[in-house]
């Protein structure tokens, strides 16, 4: 369950917003910008709802920093404000915020424009998966493909060892270089297979 950090100093506005998202999401509560930063840093929400006028430090002064900050610039901010005039609006939205919704607040409008943030929230999340993902099969690949070449090496130059009885002592023993070059197979068949699992999941 995604976490929604709403940081408003009204009590009421607290109450409508927690009651209306709390069967969705997890909710988190912050007094004023200060308070909110603090429990950014500690919670990582997937989502803030940010009051513009508060108390200590208003939503404006506190988006700044957490916009400035790399380990929660990605976090999408919502301003909540009273205010709707359209310069206080663009302000708002210039220095980092996603949306804007004015109060009182519409059940209709809020928890639409909410989920929709939520939404690419878990699509940027998926596409940083994949990613991971991505990186790690061809990490793999390459792994799979310098282990292959000193493989066969090996079971080469053993080989060549064998037919020119350098190593006297096992030249005789014909079960005991069986085993060695079966298990050299094996292993190469093993990374052959390996390999062509990771290309056909890497593409």
């Amino acid at each position: 369950m995604e976490k929604i950090l709403i940081v408003d100093d009204v009590k009421m506005s607290q109450r409508i917003l927690e009651d209306l998202l709390k069967p969705y999401y997890e909710i988190i509560i912050a007094e004023n910008g200060l308070e909110a930063i603090d429990i950014v840093k500690k919670e990582f929400p997937d989502l803030i709802l940010m009051d513009i006028i508060m108390p200590l430090m208003d939503g404006l002064e506190a988006t700044k920093l957490l916009k400035a900050d790399i380990t929660t610039k990605s976090i999408p901010i919502i301003f909540i404000t009273s205010i709707d005039k359209v310069d206080h609006i663009e302000k708002a939205l210039c220095i980092g915020g996603e949306d804007y919704i004015i109060k009182p607040f519409n059940e209709l409008e809020v928890l639409p424009r909410i989920n929709t943030q939520i939404g690419l929230v878990r699509y940027r999340k998926k596409i940083i998966e994949l990613e991971s993902n991505l990186s790690y099969m061809t990490m793999l690949v390459k792994a799979n493909q310098e282990i292959i070449q000193p493989v066969t090496s090996l079971k080469g130059y053993l080989k060549l060892l064998f037919e020119k009885h350098l190593v006297e002592d096992y030249s005789s023993d014909e079960e005991y270089q069986n085993n060695i070059f079966e298990s050299l197979e094996l292993i190469l068949q093993l990374l052959d297979k390996s390999k062509e699992y990771l290309e056909h999941n890497n593409q």
